[in-house]
């Protein structure tokens, strides 16, 4: 599941055209959820994917998906509460995530945080959090690495 898949869901694709699954993105602005349907169809996958409209705080059911992934501006509001609003997001996923399954978000660096906020993981007791974070120098200037949180598996203290 891809959240936050916009108008150009070039993650969504990347995943559908690289790896033998199928993609749902989602998508809570209909304008955007519209010219990424048309992109997906113009890409000739179409039959790879499943495209919702609809804010990922009102789905309650993430049964059937073994990663998802929040995309760019994940989280973005109007009101000044950018980081707040893409943590509420990140915990109303964790809270509904299966064990073993995982939810991979843009962890930025730098002035990246601007556009895209960084989310303490941590303080989740149902998860384990890795960060995965890239080379920042002169000969490596994109500065947004990864954070995965596994759900860990029922009865243990780890994921497996």
């Amino acid at each position: 599941m891809v959240v936050g898949s916009g108008p150009l869901p070039l993650t969504a694709l990347c995943i559908g055209s690289t790896l033998d699954v199928r993609v749902t993105c989602v998508e809570r602005d209909a304008e955007c959820h519209d010219l990424g349907r048309q992109l997906i169809a113009m890409s000739g996958l179409e039959h790879k994917f499943e495209s919702i409209n609809a804010d990922i705080l009102d789905l309650t059911e993430l049964d059937g998906h073994d990663a998802i992934v929040g995309v760019v501006l994940l989280g973005v509001s109007t009101d000044g509460q950018q980081e707040n609003t893409k943590a509420t997001i990140a915990q109303h996923i964790i809270d509904r995530m299966l064990p073993g399954m995982r939810m991979v978000l843009r962890d930025p660096h730098g002035l990246g945080k601007l556009l895209y906020p960084s989310v303490d993981l941590a303080s989740s007791a149902h998860v384990d959090v890795t960060r995965h974070v890239p080379k920042i120098g002169p000969n490596h200037p994109y500065r947004s690495g990864l954070v995965v949180a596994e759900r860990r598996m029922a009865g243990s203290g780890h994921a497996h």
